[in-house]
């Protein structure tokens, strides 16, 4: 595992992993259509 600054060219994979993650933990609080929503920000 490499541990390093996130750049510019990272920011697809990073908006992916950010987006997984707050599904994972978040997705009880929200209906469908606003989570997808407030993701989509």
């Amino acid at each position: 595992m490499q541990i390093r600054q996130a750049s510019i060219e990272d920011l697809t994979q990073v908006q992916a992993i950010g987006r997984k993650s707050y599904r994972q933990h978040f997705a009880d609080i929200w209906s469908p259509s606003a989570l997808e929503r407030y993701l989509a920000e």
